[in-house]
Parts: structure tokens; sequence; C-alpha cells
């Protein structure tokens, strides 16, 4: 099995809300005009927590946030789901800026999702069922977001 890296990160504001972008409506691309995490393929030669970094600079104009690994996810590749499997490395941080802030460099949208919305949403790339582990975890005081 050929095994594919991304890496994304779940950015979480003072409210507890988690922002989440709008995948372009390019008719190529797969799950277009769904929600998803911020994030992409980890690149030859780059860690999948440089990746992060590089990702959310790429997407959202921020080039310093304070980001922690949470969790892999392994999921099938949409192209190949028989032969190709993704390991989803999801990273967390504190949304410290504005999103009006940001500048989105890819996708047509961007939103702030609390748990109850979260709990409804199935997200592009099988990324709601870590959605609603993150809300879970997040309640519970159990997951660590650096400040």
């Amino acid at each position: 099995m050929i095994i594919l890296n991304a890496a994304s990160a779940l950015l979480v504001d003072a409210g507890g809300r988690v922002l989440l972008q709008q995948r372009d409506d390019a008719p190529d691309l797969a799950f277009a005009g769904m929600w998803t995490f911020f994030g992409g393929a980890v690149e030859a030669g780059e860690t999948h927590e440089q990746a992060v970094y590089r990702e959310v600079a790429e997407e959202l104009g921020w080039r310093d946030p304070k980001l922690v690994y949470w969790t892999t996810q392994v999921r099938p590749h949409v192209a190949a789901p028989d032969t190709h499997a993704v390991h989803n490395h999801i990273y967390v941080g504190r949304l410290t800026v504005s999103p009006n802030d940001l500048t989105l460099g890819e996708g047509q949208a961007m939103a702030l999702f609390d748990a109850a919305a979260a709990g409804t949403m199935e997200l592009a790339f099988w990324q709601h069922e870590p959605l609603r582990r993150f809300f879970r975890e997040y309640v519970a005081g159990t997951l660590e977001i650096p400040e």
C-alpha cells in the first residue's frame, strides 16, 4: 500500500470555535464546495510539522501560529481507495488573530464552527470524525491548545 502524507491545522478561537475552509469549486477538484481543515500534502523533504506551517502560511497568510501535534487520521485516498492511504497529521492551535485579518489564499470561504454545528457536518476527506473527536476532547478539557 502506498502511504501519502498530509498535514492539517485546527485553529480554535477564544470562544472554542474552529476555523474551517470551504474548498475551491474547481470542477476537477475532489469534494468541491465541501468544508475541510486547513492543510495539504507534505512535500518531498518536508516533515509534517514543516508542512502544516507552510500550508497555514499559504492558505491564510499567517506565518507565526503556535501549533502542537494532536493526532494522525488514516483515511483512504479518494482517487484509489484500494491502493492508497493518506496519513493526515493534525495539529491544533489558538486563533490569536481575527479571521478578518487573514487572507484566504485557497478555497472559496472560511468560517468558525462550534461543537453543535460540527456534530452535524460532513467534511471532505472524512474529516468529520476527527472534528467531532476534537470537540469531545476540547469540551472535556483533555486537549491542551497552546496560547
